[in-house]
């Protein structure tokens, strides 16, 4: 079953989940595929602004179930800037650009083209904490005056 966990409203500890078909209103999102088979939908920009990934999967223990979730995609929209990590992986998806399998650096890129990426990473092998690692170095930029130094300087741990 797939849920969709938009942004907590302020002053509100968590939001409740709603159906897929809501996330149709959004540009873009981010779906974590678990290892029973339910799908878990939220935006970059909520994992963005939740301390820990783990705030977003409140009925599992991670450190009992290491590998629970298998894979992550991200929808990125053609117009934003979004950074990769070097061991992440392109993959083609339906009427989107196919980029390189593997990247060696971990760069920002800007995507011209009327296409969207998805970006696929394995949990699997790197394990469940590098993945929200993973996740908080996702950047899609809504401040669009934002320089390139300013957004990697946001990111830096």
């Amino acid at each position: 079953m797939s849920f969709f966990f938009p942004l907590p409203p302020p002053g509100t500890v968590s939001a409740p989940a709603q159906p897929l078909e809501n996330a149709e209103q959004y540009q873009y999102y981010v779906q974590i595929h678990c290892s029973e088979g339910r799908d878990i939908l939220t935006t970059p920009n909520a994992l963005r602004k939740s301390e820990k990934l783990f705030s977003l999967l409140p009925l599992v223990d991670l450190n009992i179930y290491p590998n629970y979730i298998h894979h992550l995609h991200v929808d990125v929209p053609c117009h934003q800037m979004f950074m990769i990590i070097n061991w992440c992986e392109f993959h083609q998806m339906e009427e989107c650009v196919e980029g390189p399998d593997t990247w060696d650096n971990a760069y920002f890129m800007q995507v011209s083209a009327p296409q969207k990426f998805r970006l696929l990473c394995l949990a699997n092998e790197y394990g469940v904490r590098e993945l929200a690692r993973c996740l908080f170095r996702i950047l899609v930029t809504e401040n669009k005056t934002k320089t390139i130094e300013e957004q990697r300087e946001w990111l830096q741990y």
